[in-house]
């Protein structure tokens, strides 16, 4: 029973160790990218949802004036 416990925490040591790597790689990443690592995950859902919606209103913006500089072509107005 004793060798069961002991290659458990073996592996739990090894898994832990493969994660810690990945992620340590993860942040080298974002560091040499952008510069900065963000590790409150509030934080990070809240800008996501800011650069969705922010996505969201170019994308709005975008059509209406794409449906403006097309007015009486009707072949290429978006339908809504």
């Amino acid at each position: 029973m004793n060798i069961y416990i002991d290659i458990a925490i073996a592996l739990f040591y090894f898994a832990s160790t493969v994660i810690a790597y990945a992620l340590g790689v993860k942040h080298g990443r974002i560091v040499r990218n952008d510069g900065q690592i963000e590790l409150n995950p509030k934080k990070i859902i809240e800008s996501k949802k800011q650069e969705k919606e922010a996505k969201e209103q170019v994308d709005q913006l975008t059509e209406g004036l794409q449906n403006i500089l097309n007015y009486g072509d009707e072949s290429k107005v978006s339908k809504q």
